[in-house]
């Protein structure tokens, strides 16, 4: 990856370690967090709430290698001047939080995909950015990565909503969504920069209209939001969007997704997209 240019990687392996410590700090008991994690091959969709306990649960020794291994991932990506891209919260919590925090604003999501309803699986559970839970809890698993790993980064990746819609299309609820989440990572880390996928303009397009995308974008202080346009080889957003309407973006190319393995891509596009995306008028790429 460094040979390749590659400097922004995602350093997301051994998470689920520092959630545990986390939400036991919260009281939420270890039987519970088996519900909540994802097995090792689902990690991505439970990570972005789409589903839970699917493929689990995850044992201890596991946890507990996975970190091991985030510090050597991590250790070397500095090595080679890389900057890590750390996780942080979105609001997806244990069902568990609910019965401990009863009046604490949490709801329960709708069916994703292939879970069909069963809710062994399906249906996570959301805390509102507005609630105060949300900000303590955002704050702890930012200070809680700083105290395994050190002061080693300020981008953090965040995506809400992924592939599940927000109660409301109101763009003041939106806006304030954005914020809540973006306070949280600077209570943590004050000069905090959140780095987000555009996967959700196009895979809910129907739903994020510039009002909404708009409200999300906006809702963050200029230069604290990077925005990833995912799908830009075929769906560039940044065309659409104004520019994602001023916010900062970085042009992407979706190869393997979905059970698109192959490696195969639209050539004439990547050649050309990057350029086109930068040499546009008032280009934010």
């Amino acid at each position: 990856m460094a040979l390749q240019g590659v400097n922004l990687p995602l350093a997301f392996t051994g998470q689920e370690a520092i959630w545990q410590k986390v939400f036991m700090d919260l009281y939420v008991i270890k039987e519970d967090l088996n519900n909540f994690f994802g097995g090792p091959a689902f990690l991505a969709w439970a990570r972005m709430g789409n589903l839970h306990g699917w493929g689990g649960p995850l044992t201890q020794t596991w946890l507990n290698k996975q970190l091991a291994l985030q510090k050597r991932i991590i250790s070397r990506m500095l090595d080679l001047g890389m900057t890590p891209v750390l996780p942080s919260f979105s609001g997806n919590v244990p069902a568990a939080l609910k019965k401990i925090f009863p009046a604490a604003n949490i709801t329960r999501l709708g069916d994703w995909n292939t879970v069909d309803g069963d809710p062994r699986w399906c249906c996570t559970y959301l805390l509102d950015p507005s609630d105060p839970l949300f900000a303590r809890i955002g704050e702890a698993f930012i200070k809680q990565q700083i105290k395994e790993y050190g002061d080693i980064t300020d981008i953090y990746n965040c995506d809400t909503f992924n592939e599940n819609s927000p109660p409301t299309d109101d763009p003041d609820y939106i806006s304030s969504l954005g914020a809540a989440v973006y306070k949280a990572m600077a209570k943590g880390d004050k000069n905090a920069v959140w780095l987000m996928q555009g996967w959700l303009f196009y895979s809910n397009s129907q739903f994020w209209k510039p009002p909404q995308t708009k409200a999300l974008l906006h809702s963050v202080p200029y230069g604290k939001m990077i925005v990833l346009d995912l799908f830009a080889d075929v769906k560039p957003i940044w065309k659409t969007s104004s520019q994602f309407y001023g916010t900062p973006y970085v042009w992407c190319m979706l190869h393997n997704f979905g059970g698109n393995i192959e490696m195969y891509g639209t050539l004439d596009s990547v050649a050309s997209g990057p350029v086109e995306a930068r040499t546009s008028k008032k280009s934010t790429m």
